[in-house]
């Protein structure tokens, strides 16, 4: 039987997630993501499960740790690596068999020892950047305050790399053409993160308390002001808000009902 619950962990998510939102309002941060990758390109263009969202929060979380071990390399003791193994553990994110790791290598400085074997496990910390990756995913596909803001530079960013986007996926002003369809899976994803309500009124579009609703699934940032079909720039929206919504404006509800 599948399930849809995932075992976290949260190390060090909190923290990730804190400068993630900080870095997602700067354009030069989206220099990091890959472009010339195929399935980051499919994740702007069709609505993905590994959303554009998990591609940046991965490439900025490799290339801030990366350079963090690389220069803090010398404060970091043999003896506090135990400390990483114990995440690994954690992370049930095997390590490789380290009796032949060298750690007298003439190419490094006796300071760089902790670099040294980060090199060695590099592929395992890979796995493991993953894995955080999903956990602050999970945080912030919450925050539609976040998402906007994301969105929105996510936007302009396209705007002046507009070459990023496929041809077959433009329309005739360069942006990105609308998905054909929703997937079932996104609609879920963001029905159940709204509660089933309109973000901006707080209407209820369950059908539960009256049958004259109508649910519209809206972009966040619209397409025509560089939206992307991704599933974190979604939102549940009720008929009369949507109207209203103007094509070209990005907005969203940062009003949340309490859990009690």
């Amino acid at each position: 039987m599948k399930t849809f619950a995932r075992k976290f962990n949260f190390y060090e998510t909190y923290e990730t997630a804190s400068w993630i939102e900080s870095a997602a309002s700067d354009k030069k941060s989206f220099i990091e993501v890959p472009w010339e990758d195929d399935k980051v390109i499919k994740a702007l263009v069709k609505y993905s499960k590994t959303s554009i969202l998990h591609f940046y929060i991965y490439y900025l979380l490799a290339v801030i740790k990366r350079e963090e071990y690389r220069d803090n390399s010398c404060e970091i003791y043999p003896e506090e690596i135990d400390s990483f193994r114990k995440i690994f553990r954690n992370y049930e994110i095997r390590l490789q068999n380290e009796k032949k790791f060298d750690p007298y290598d003439d190419k490094y400085d006796e300071n760089e020892y902790f670099y040294k074997w980060f090199l060695y496990h590099e592929n395992s910390f890979e796995i493991l950047w993953e894995k955080i990756t999903d956990e602050v995913f999970h945080l912030l596909f919450a925050n539609r305050g976040f998402l906007l803001v994301f969105n929105q530079t996510l936007s302009d960013y396209l705007k002046e790399n507009r070459d990023i986007i496929p041809f077959g996926y433009r329309n005739s002003n360069g942006k990105i053409l609308r998905a054909k369809y929703i997937p079932t899976w996104a609609k879920k994803a963001v029905y159940f993160r709204d509660q089933g309500r309109c973000v901006l009124c707080l209407k209820d579009l369950s059908g539960l308390l009256s049958t004259d609703t109508s649910i519209h699934y809206d972009h966040i940032v619209p397409l025509s002001s560089w939206g992307v079909n991704d599933p974190c720039n979604l939102q549940l929206l009720c008929e009369k808000c949507n109207l209203k919504k103007s094509s070209n404006k990005a907005t969203t509800g940062i009003r949340y009902r309490d859990w009690w």
